[in-house]
């Protein structure tokens, strides 16, 4: 629908489902995409004070669920290094040569200025930057895609490096306790509602609970999955995963 960020068949191959907490970077694009495909569809409404409404409500949750993300990609001071860093650490320098930690300040340019925009309730002047504002966010989406497959996939095709425990290590520490259930819940809610018939939703919550490191840390994710899926979204999660797992103990029924 809007391009997603697939591994490499290889790389699938390489990291077993149970393996694979990289979804949630894979994902994380996705999720951003249908935030913005939210937005596109709150300006096209009639201009009134419900489209103006929807919009405001869903800019705010973009910009939360893309700031998180930011984090992720770029790494906390004394918490984590991040995405960028541990490719740069792991894969020959690979984000820095191809540019990703500097391509953020056009990023931030554009979004100041649909946020102000935003701020003042300027519905005709977000009308007119956002076609820009979702340009740049895909050529964005789509250059990270382009540097990180071929860089994850030499990762995993070394088999030197626990998968599970990088991302432990590198990624998880940067989303702070206080945004994980918007984090979880709100990319659950994107990706059923834009992928229903994709089992995405399914794998951004088994990488959750991969990366558990206890088992109070999992029930705390779970009880977060249990009211971020629809009723069907949480069968179908249960049907595929043993839920009373957790960690490099995880396994799936099917995938």
């Amino acid at each position: 629908m809007f391009g997603c960020f697939d591994v490499p068949e290889v790389v699938v191959a390489a990291l077993k489902p149970r393996d694979d907490p990289f979804v949630l970077m894979r994902y994380g694009h996705d999720v951003l995409r249908c935030a913005i495909k939210e937005l596109d569809d709150a300006l096209k409404l009639e201009n009134g004070t419900d489209s103006n409404t929807i919009f405001h409500e869903a800019w705010k949750e973009f910009i939360r669920f893309q700031h998180i993300y930011h984090a992720i990609e770029e790494g906390t001071n004394g918490k984590a290094e991040g995405f960028f860093k541990m490719l740069d650490r792991l894969g020959d320098n690979a984000a820095t040569k191809g540019g990703l930690p500097d391509d953020q300040t056009a990023l931030d340019g554009i979004e100041h200025s649909v946020g102000r925009a935003q701020w003042w309730r300027n519905y005709r002047g977000i009308r007119k930057t956002f076609p820009r504002f979702r340009e740049v966010n895909e050529a964005r989406y789509l250059k990270v895609e382009g540097i990180v497959q071929p860089a994850l996939k030499k990762v995993v095709a070394e088999g030197t490096t626990d998968m599970r425990e990088l991302a432990i290590q590198s990624i998880l520490p940067t989303i702070p306790r206080s945004d994980l259930k918007f984090f979880i819940s709100f990319g659950i809610e994107m990706l059923e509602k834009y992928y229903p018939d994709e089992p995405r939703a399914r794998k951004f919550a088994h990488a959750l609970q991969v990366t558990a490191t206890s088992a109070d840390d999992w029930v705390a994710k779970k009880v977060i999955l249990e009211t971020a899926f629809t009723p069907k979204g949480l069968e179908d999660y249960a049907n595929a995963f043993h839920m009373s797992t957790w960690g490099a103990a995880t396994d799936s029924k099917w995938f």
